[in-house]
């Protein structure tokens, strides 16, 4: 800019300034995973905590009016499910979640991604099916479980899922044989998909274990 003394030879310089840029690099799988894991952890001993002393109120209040405690525990629901405003599978939901195996590493996903995938050259983590029979037979089960349960909201919000799609995409899928067809179009493996559904708490051990053996 020009010196205001008029000596305009002189040239002044302001350096710029600006909001400072922080390169803050997305969370790794493991981190996710973990993070995941430490949050159902929490959930299940709240629940646990929860559960105890309701049980300790309902035993109180039979042993108190001489009646049986289930004489309690039904009217109860009915006010839970008012009060909270809960639809029977909602109910369902919640209540098996907990029960649910929420580690994954207690079954080899490795060794069952290398039975049903091999690599692709068409990129990195991209795997084709050995066999696109056996692979569907997988995205049927999953999708008659998840739909079933109505967990498949809580599907389209894993991180893999968002990662790998986007959420724009993943909310345009109606159930999960339309959000499977992104797995095939971008040959990406189900297998974290399915880690990731067990560590939120979605599968029972016994639908797992019939994952796991197909």
């Amino acid at each position: 800019m020009l010196d205001p003394t008029g000596n305009n030879d002189t040239v002044y310089t302001t350096p710029l300034t600006g909001p400072t840029s922080y390169n803050t690099a997305p969370p790794s799988y493991n981190a996710v995973m973990a993070e995941m894991a430490q949050e159902s952890a929490t959930f299940n001993q709240s629940l646990t905590t929860v559960n105890q002393k309701v049980d300790a109120l309902i035993l109180t209040a039979a042993a108190e009016n001489n009646c049986q405690a289930h004489q309690i525990v039904r009217p109860l629901i009915d006010h839970l499910i008012e009060r909270f405003q809960l639809t029977v599978p909602q109910l369902q939901q919640v209540s098996t979640a907990a029960r649910n195996p929420n580690e994954p590493d207690n079954w080899n996903w490795d060794q069952w991604q290398k039975k049903h995938y091999v690599p692709s050259w068409s990129g990195k983590d991209c795997f084709s099916p050995k066999s696109k029979e056996k692979v569907n037979r997988v995205i049927l089960a999953l999708h008659d479980q998840i739909s079933s349960d109505g967990s498949f909201k809580t599907c389209q919000n894993l991180p893999y899922v968002k990662e790998q799609f986007g959420l724009a995409l993943a909310q345009e899928s109606k159930d999960f044989l339309d959000l499977s067809q992104l797995f095939s179009q971008t040959l990406k493996p189900l297998t974290p998909f399915i880690r990731q559904c067990i560590a939120a708490g979605l599968f029972t051990k016994n639908f797992i274990n019939k994952l796991y053996a197909m």
